[in-house]
């Protein structure tokens, strides 16, 4: 037992001090549980008074499927339901998110070792990471992001190591994960695409994992299958011909944001656009109609009310985009520098029809306890400082220094020169931003916080390497000093 403790005296103490201080800040900040706006997509699987229309049921082995969300994420919360026995309880669902959040704290610590034996580098990269209010405050709230924070970090840890010890069962579980991905948050098709991309180069440049190479391709080819399996039992059950009606809610949006919503040839679809009493014809501009089509096409009022289908929404949406590519095209760029803002401002955004008055820039609104009054994110210096701190700090690596690694790392492979690990983390971060930025127009800061684990991997990698130069001045020394 001494022995063990010798052995890993440093992550023992990296551990408990990350576990004090997440318990210390929990409690000090109210309310201990927290619900967003799609929380009942998730966790509501019966008719209630009051989300009736339909309940959002998910259990794809009785073809039962969730037109809004993808099911691992459902099966998570009915999973550990069971195991704790608690049918409707979410306080379960919350240190499950915590337990799985502080374990990934623990694995990118072993990522980072990887890189470097400096137990100083080791210490202060693994604290700077996991004393992050605005990451493991997610672990509170019922949504996707506490698990795709902490899935990040173990599919960054799965691809690490495939590229620095390359076997079979490495590449079948690479494979396999960035499958789970998807099926957890749809946002990550780009890396599932990203990662058969992977499986092409490796075998061109490669060749002594040619082998390990096929085997990950064919896996990812039968689960290419399985996508597209899901999608068409959506499209049939549901009329949704997508991974989720979320992305085509979302596709309506920039066609909303970019005013082009009245030219195509569906005179019916504009004409309720035109009529409806959410649309501020005044000036279009600000009035961007989210709540006909986030909540009227997504919680399907909407379509029943004027008997359309998801696939109809969806033929508007195409035919629109089709007749206006260019505006199109802008509103995407618009949307990339929208996406930055939020991480060099506390932005504080209000949804009156909704009583949500707890959204801000990382994400998420507060009702505490699932009750009707509404309650505010309890900010105090700490967390504020934290919110400012992670706001300039992501802006400026996820938008100057990751876009120019990415760019090296591309001039470092044509000279023949490849960092497999850099090149795959910055190619993972720009998808991921691209992703969001064409597909989900609105709240950029929570939905980009899944890149997170990447660019603090990256950052650690490139510090840990003394790519940094600021990591030669004096004052940086006495915390990153040789072991």
């Amino acid at each position: 037992m001494k022995n063990f403790y010798v052995r890993h005296k440093q992550i023992i103490w990296i551990m408990l001090i990350i576990f004090a201080f997440r318990l210390a800040v929990y409690f000090l900040n109210s309310p201990y549980i927290l619900y967003q706006n799609d929380t009942n997509t998730y966790s509501v699987f019966k008719a209630t008074e009051k989300i009736n229309n339909p309940p959002f049921r998910q259990n794809i082995f009785k073809g039962e499927i969730n037109s809004l969300r993808t099911p691992l994420y459902p099966w998570f919360i009915k999973l550990v339901r069971f195991i704790f026995s608690s049918p409707s309880g979410y306080l379960p669902i919350v240190i499950s998110q915590s337990i799985i959040s502080l374990f990934a704290v623990f694995v990118l610590y072993k990522i980072i070792r990887k890189f470097t034996n400096n137990k100083k580098v080791l210490f202060w990269t693994t604290l700077a990471y996991g004393l992050q209010p605005t990451i493991f405050h997610w672990d509170k709230v019922i949504i996707t992001e506490s698990l795709s924070l902490s899935f990040s970090v173990f599919f960054a840890y799965c691809l690490i190591d495939y590229l620095e010890n390359p076997k079979t069962r490495k590449a079948l579980w690479l494979a396999i994960f960035s499958f789970l991905l998807v099926m957890l948050r749809p946002s990550f098709l780009s890396v599932f695409v990203i990662i058969g991309v992977f499986w092409i180069l490796r075998f061109i440049i490669n060749k002594k994992d040619r082998n390990q190479s096929i085997l990950g391709f064919i896996t990812s080819l039968l689960c290419t299958c399985l996508i597209f399996a899901y999608i068409n039992a959506n499209a049939i059950q549901n009329k949704t011909p997508s991974l989720t009606k979320a992305s085509i809610a979302n596709k309506i949006m920039n066609l909303v944001d970019a005013d082009i919503w009245r030219n195509n040839n569906y005179a019916d679809i504009t004409k309720i656009i035109a009529e409806s009493p959410y649309w501020d014809t005044s000036n279009p501009s600000g009035g961007k109609n989210y709540e006909l089509f986030h909540n009227g096409i997504a919680w399907r009022p909407f379509e029943e009310k004027y008997n359309l289908t998801d696939e109809y929404i969806n033929e508007y949406a195409n035919d629109t985009i089709g007749k206006n590519k260019m505006t199109y095209i802008k509103q995407i760029g618009k949307n990339f520098i929208n996406s930055a803002k939020p991480f060099v401002s506390t932005l504080i955004m209000t949804s009156s029809s909704d009583k949500f008055t707890g959204d801000i820039d990382i994400g998420y609104s507060a009702i505490y306890e699932g009750k009707e009054d509404v309650t505010s994110w309890n900010f105090n210096a700490l967390t504020m400082l934290s919110l400012l701190l992670n706001g300039l700090s992501f802006f400026l690596y996820i938008y100057i220094f990751v876009f120019i690694s990415f760019f090296i790392n591309l001039w470092k492979w044509i000279k023949g020169r490849i960092d497999w690990i850099e090149l795959g983390l910055c190619t993972l971060i720009i998808s991921e931003i691209l992703t969001v930025v064409i597909g989900c127009p609105t709240d950029f800061a929570r939905l980009l916080q899944p890149i997170i684990p990447f660019v603090a991997i990256l950052l650690f990698k490139q510090i840990a390497e003394g790519k940094w130069a600021f990591v030669k001045m004096k004052w940086v020394d006495r915390l990153f000093i040789k072991s």
